[in-house]
């Protein structure tokens, strides 16, 4: 729902913010609006991901270096 609603305003975004000079209300507008989008994606993303056991990890990390060398 929330990216449905960036989606749904981003050419209204553009015609009133970007196209204007930039202020300390734009900048605020902006800074607010991306910081919740970017939250949203990082959190979907993170529920994807399986991250490894710590173990998995660490041998996975010496392996590499391993063949670095």
């Amino acid at each position: 729902l929330f990216c449905y609603d960036y989606c749904l305003t981003f050419d209204r975004e553009v015609e009133y913010f970007w196209k204007a000079r930039l202020t300390p209300t734009a900048l605020l507008f902006f800074v607010m609006r991306y910081i919740g989008l970017f939250n949203t994606i990082f959190v979907l993303l993170e529920s994807n991901i399986t991250w490894p056991a710590r173990s998995n990890l660490v041998s996975t990390t010496s392996h590499i270096l391993q063949s670095v060398d």
